[in-house]
């Protein structure tokens, strides 16, 4: 799967639901689906939001990705360089 950001709908792109995206391609992953073991190869995404659009942006994901459970997961930014973090902030509002 060769996922196509650009081309992702306005409600995406127009809401500001992240203020950038990481595709990390090559990723393997092994998993049981309805009791047999699966493997496909897929492209990591790395969302960079704010708590505020979470729900927003799960929600954008789920509607949209091609399998029926995805993996969404919400992972806390403990600390990061302060710039950056302004600069994540700014492109959201």
């Amino acid at each position: 799967m060769k996922p196509r950001l650009k081309t992702w709908r306005p409600g995406f792109w127009g809401e500001k639901l992240a203020a950038c995206v990481t595709l990390l391609p090559g990723a393997s992953s092994l998993y049981y689906w309805e009791g047999k073991l699966e493997q496909e190869y897929e492209v990591q995404m790395l969302f960079k939001s704010q708590r505020s659009h979470q729900d927003a942006l799960l929600n954008y994901l789920k509607q949209h990705h091609p399998y029926q459970t995805p993996e969404l997961l919400v992972l806390p930014v403990m600390a990061g360089d302060k710039d950056y973090l302004l600069w994540i902030n700014a492109s959201l509002n």
